[in-house]
């Protein structure tokens, strides 16, 4: 399977009311993704290799959770496919790594998923798109 790829949005005020279309907030993000990549800058030579990559992901899942569900979203891991999941069940957020143009400007710039994702990542991203950017205001 390709790459899942999305719509960049980048000006600040878009990303804010997009995000908030969802019922989310950038730092929420922002906030997840570091903490994982802090838990995997633990790590050392003697680890195993994957590791680091295995921590970021699972600790970046575990801080959306501990965030979100408070908040009434739902954790959710059918099929081990670990995600967070909305109340409403329209939308559902998993950790994922980018590619080089993953977070850069530019309008032929299209960011994707660092490696091939397989059926479960598909019909999540299928399910997710019946919220469209355009329908954000």
């Amino acid at each position: 399977m390709d790459n899942a790829t999305a719509t960049a949005v980048s000006e600040p005020n878009e990303v804010e009311a997009a995000l908030a279309a969802m019922g989310l907030h950038e730092s929420t993000l922002r906030d997840a993704a570091e903490y994982g990549m802090r838990q995997a800058l633990q790590c050392t030579n003697h680890d195993p290799k994957n590791l680091p990559g295995i921590i970021a992901w699972g600790k970046s899942i575990r801080f959306l959770r501990d965030r979100l569900v408070p908040e009434g979203w739902n954790p959710d891991g059918t099929s081990n496919y670990a995600t967070v999941v909305k109340p409403d069940k329209s939308l559902a957020i998993a950790a994922a790594s980018g590619d080089a143009f993953t977070g850069r400007l530019g309008t032929n710039i299209k960011p994707s998923t660092r490696s091939p994702k397989g059926p479960i990542t598909l019909s999540r991203i299928t399910a997710n798109q019946q919220l469209h950017f355009e329908d954000m205001g």
